[in-house]
């Protein structure tokens, strides 16, 4: 469902899953909700439940994309997949390339 929301239903993929860097002496640790890769991007997921999720959101993703350091030539796109209402600010900032809620995943068929 979610690659059909994100329009990659038909992409072949290279990886699709959690991703966990551990710290080295060369790159700080970083945590992903769901990463999806393809030859030419790279997804990178946000998975919130909350009441209300707010502008630290995309603050948050931010500072994973610079952990993450993603190779040369890769596009990232991010996308947050959530259940709550988006603050005002969060969706003013328009962080993110997608955001999908859990009730968009229901109503759409794999």
């Amino acid at each position: 469902m979610i690659l059909k929301l994100l329009d990659l239903s038909q992409t072949p993929l290279t990886g699709a899953g959690p991703h966990f860097q551990n710290k080295t002496n060369r790159r700080e640790a970083c945590q992903i909700d769901l990463m999806l890769q393809t030859a030419h991007s790279i997804c990178v997921c946000e998975v919130k439940c909350r009441a209300t999720i707010g502008p630290e959101a995309a603050a948050e993703v931010r500072e994973k994309i610079r952990r993450l350091k993603p190779p040369v030539g890769l596009t990232v796109r991010t996308v947050l997949i959530y259940q709550g209402a988006l603050a005002g600010a969060l969706v003013k900032e328009k962080y993110f390339d997608h955001a999908i809620s859990f009730d968009d995943m229901l109503r759409t068929r794999a």
